[in-house]
């Protein structure tokens, strides 16, 4: 696993590395702005990771995140 999977598995707070989605409807064009500027700021500050699933404290929401593995 790479260092910023690990961070992001045992994260209980976003931080510059690390960034959760309780939930995103790739379906949904409104969603994509918010996901490009994610990956965008990762790219230009050395790398993080966007765990999808995730509340502001890195609980489980319960969320479908099926579509995202796809």
């Amino acid at each position: 696993m790479t260092d910023f999977v690990e961070k992001a598995l045992s994260a209980r707070r976003e931080s510059k590395y690390i960034d959760f989605k309780a939930a995103v409807d790739f379906a949904s064009q409104s969603a994509w702005p918010e996901i490009v500027k994610d990956i965008v700021a990762f790219a230009n500050s050395g790398g993080g990771a966007i765990a999808i699933g995730l509340d502001n404290s890195g609980n489980p929401t319960g969320a479908d995140v099926a579509g995202v593995a796809h």
